[in-house]
Parts: structure tokens; C-alpha cells; sequence
């Protein structure tokens, strides 16, 4: 065995590394940029040709190379390359981690890596949820900064690990006959969906139900399909029922100064106001060609904060927090203009039509798509991430059998 043989195995557990401690991400952010590094640098001796080219003749990477390009250029031309930095370096991320993941000669392994990781950080998130539920003696999981602190990694990123590794489950589950490894993925469907509804994470939720949804429906025993949707909607109906903390996070049923839903959504859901102030800047002060810029839009969603709420105490929490626009299509429209969001909405589309249409591309780009509705995930690293070993998952798109 040469050299470079020894390297491409290296390379590949470096590539399973980095999917297992990607739900860790909080914990040792650095440790993933480092395996990034290392990979690359490998990358440059174990380059497979085939799957070089096969990727730079993909029309979602060609154009997301473009939208990169066009963001770094108008950030040039318009002066604000240091403080758009932030944002630029992590759309980097995937152009660097799809090149890394579509050279990996068995992805499924990664998948099943990443649901490793996912379930490990579930359950280490259990036993903080545990401890806090046994000293607090409550369970108010409906707000609050403790909540991201006892969860492993924030609530919606967790959810989001969740959903991705929903569907690689159901696919092997769905794929593979063996009766020991449907009941295992039975049993970890099970733990994933109950954590999601315990911490009540809404969009994880929303995501779930949408998977689960187009899962009964993609099942060919018309018996099978029927019972399965029956069972879950019962499932959701004994955890709305047991936990008002959905119901609170939902509904807003704890709200007890207001009638209307409309009332309670507005006075308790932050993204209410923040994307009324989105919709002023894109109102007033708009650029459509070249785009206000992300750092220039974060400032300016902080003036409005400051200037539109009256009560002091909430007045100081959104400046103090300096909330984006907590969407990431709002964000590319007012950060980067028409242009900008024409190109981000074109490669969802082609990752969508340059993939083979089933359950498992509808469901992968799908909750990808809702999360994109209430969250900038390239604003953070491990959106970042997650998103990368999405478009991998497309690109492979291939069923995945139970191999370590």
C-alpha cells in the first residue's frame, strides 16, 4: 500500500470526524476550521478527477461561486470588504466543504457519523434538561437564555441536526431490510422526535411534521401510509397535551393580557417587529442593485429597534442583542440587493432540479428552505456546516446502507 492510499483513509475519517462533531459545534468551534484546514491541504494529493469535474460542471456550485463573487465584488466597490468580513468568510465554507465532502468515496458513512453525533448531543442535552428540571423543579422551557446554555448547542441548530438526521434515518429505515436496523432506527426516530417536542424547538417541529408528511406519502402500502399519519398525529396530540410549553411557544397560551392570537404574536414574537423593521429599510432606504451591505443592515435594524419600541426594559434587549433580520432571504435581499437573492433563490432551485426528485431531496432541501424563513444560517458557522453536508447529501444523493 503507497503512501497515498494511507492518505485517502486518513482523509476519510478526518471527513467522519468532522460530520460527528458537527452538532458539538459550540463546544469546539475551533476544532472543525482545523480538520477543514487539514483536509484541504490532503485534498491538493487525494483529488479524484472524476468527481472534480463532475462538481464544477454542477450548475448549483457554478452559480454559487457566482453569488460569492458577486457578493466579495460589491463589497469591494462599495468600500465595506472589512465589515462585511464576517459574512463573507462563511459563504466560503460551503465552496470549500462541498469540494471536501464530494471526494469522500463512501458519504453514507458520514451520514450515519452525523446521526451519531446528533444522538450523542441529544442525549447529553437530556441529562442537562434533567438536572435543570430536578434543581428548578419546573420545566418552563418556553424563553429564556438558560435554555441555549443546558441544550448542547442553541435550540433551533440542534433541531436543525435533528431534521437532517430525520431523513437519513427514515431513508436507511425505508432502504434497508434487515429487521435489527429498522428497529434501531425506529428506536432513534423515536428519542430525536421526543426531544425536539420536549424542548418544544418550533421550527425543528415544523420540519419534522413536513418530513414525516411527505415520508407516509412516498410509502406505496396505502395501509402503511394511512396507520403511520394516524400514529403521528396522535403522537403530536399527546405532547401538546402533556407539554405546555408547546402550547406556550405555538400558541402563546400563557399570554393572558391579550385575546387575539394576532395580538399575542406581536407583542411576544421578536421577529414580529424585527422583520416590521426589515420591511421599513426595505421601504425607505433600499439599494436595490447593490444592496445596503450586512453590517450597514445590522446597524441599521439597530436604529429602528431604538427608535420604534417605547418600553425601555425591551428597547434595551433588541439593541443590546442587535437581532438580524432572522431571515435569511430578507438578509440577501437587503445585504446584497435583487441580484443577490435572484442567485441564492436560483441555487436552491438547481440543488432541487439537478438532484434526483424523491423523499429524500424534497425532505433535505425542504426543511432547509423553512429554516432559511426564520434564521440567517450563514451568519453562523455551524449553519454553515449544516447546509454544506446538505448540498453533499444532494450531490451524493444515494441511498444509504448501514456500514461503518
Amino acid at each position: 500500500m503507497n503512501y497515498k492510499k494511507y492518505l485517502e483513509i486518513f482523509y476519510e475519517y478526518l471527513f467522519l470526524i468532522f460530520c460527528l462533531i458537527v452538532p458539538f459545534e459550540e463546544y469546539v468551534s475551533a476544532i472543525p476550521n482545523i480538520l477543514i484546514g487539514v483536509l484541504l491541504a490532503i485534498y491538493l494529493v487525494v483529488c479524484k478527477k472524476n468527481q472534480f469535474k463532475y462538481l464544477f460542471k454542477n450548475k448549483s456550485y457554478i452559480v454559487w461561486l457566482g453569488f460569492v463573487l458577486y457578493i466579495f465584488l460589491i463589497a469591494i466597490f462599495n468600500n465595506r470588504v472589512s465589515e462585511d468580513f464576517f459574512i463573507l468568510k462563511k459563504l466560503l465554507l460551503p465552496v470549500i466543504i462541498v469540494l471536501l465532502g464530494i471526494n469522500v468515496s463512501n458519504f453514507n458513512r458520514c451520514k450515519l457519523w452525523f446521526i451519531a453525533g446528533t444522538v450523542l448531543s441529544v442525549l447529553i442535552s437530556f441529562i442537562g434538561v434533567s438536572k435543570y428540571w430536578f434543581s428548578e423543579n419546573n420545566f418552563n422551557f418556553t424563553s429564556g437564555d438558560f435554555i441555549n446554555q443546558i441544550l448542547v448547542s442553541e435550540r433551533i441548530y440542534i433541531g436543525f441536526c435533528v431534521a437532517i438526521s430525520l431523513v437519513f434515518l427514515l431513508e436507511l429505515f425505508k432502504n434497508n431490510k434487515e429487521i435489527k436496523v429498522k428497529i434501531l432506527c425506529f428506536v432513534l426516530i423515536s428519542l430525536l422526535l421526543s426531544f425536539c417536542f420536549i424542548i418544544a424547538a418550533r421550527i425543528a417541529i415544523v420540519c419534522i411534521v413536513y418530513i414525516l408528511i411527505l415520508f407516509f406519502l412516498s410509502l406505496k402500502n396505502v395501509k402503511i401510509k394511512f396507520w403511520g399519519i394516524i400514529s403521528f398525529i396522535i403522537f403530536i396530540g399527546i405532547f401538546f397535551m402533556l407539554n405546555k410549553n408547546l402550547t406556550n411557544r405555538f400558541f402563546h397560551s400563557d399570554n393572558k393580557y391579550h385575546i387575539s392570537y394576532y395580538e399575542k404574536v406581536s407583542q411576544q414574537e421578536p421577529r414580529v417587529l424585527i422583520w416590521s423593521c426589515a420591511y421599513g429599510i426595505f421601504k425607505n432606504n433600499f439599494k436595490p442593485f447593490l444592496g445596503n451591505g450586512f453590517y450597514n443592515i445590522k446597524n441599521q435594524l439597530v436604529d429602528c429597534y431604538d427608535s420604534n419600541i417605547d418600553v425601555i426594559k425591551k428597547r434595551n434587549w433588541y439593541v443590546e442583542r442587535s437581532f438580524n433580520s432572522h431571515n435569511q432571504y430578507i438578509d440577501f435581499l437587503l445585504s446584497s440587493g435583487w441580484i443577490g437573492i435572484v442567485l441564492f433563490l436560483l441555487i436552491l432551485y438547481l440543488m432541487l432540479t439537478t438532484s434526483k426528485i424523491s423523499f429524500y431531496t424534497l425532505s433535505l432541501l425542504g426543511s432547509v428552505m423553512l429554516i432559511l424563513l426564520i434564521e440567517n444560517i450563514f451568519h453562523r458557522q455551524i449553519g454553515c456546516y449544516l447546509f454544506s453536508l446538505v448540498w453533499i447529501s444532494l450531490l451524493k444523493n444515494g441511498n444509504i446502507k448501514f456500514e461503518f
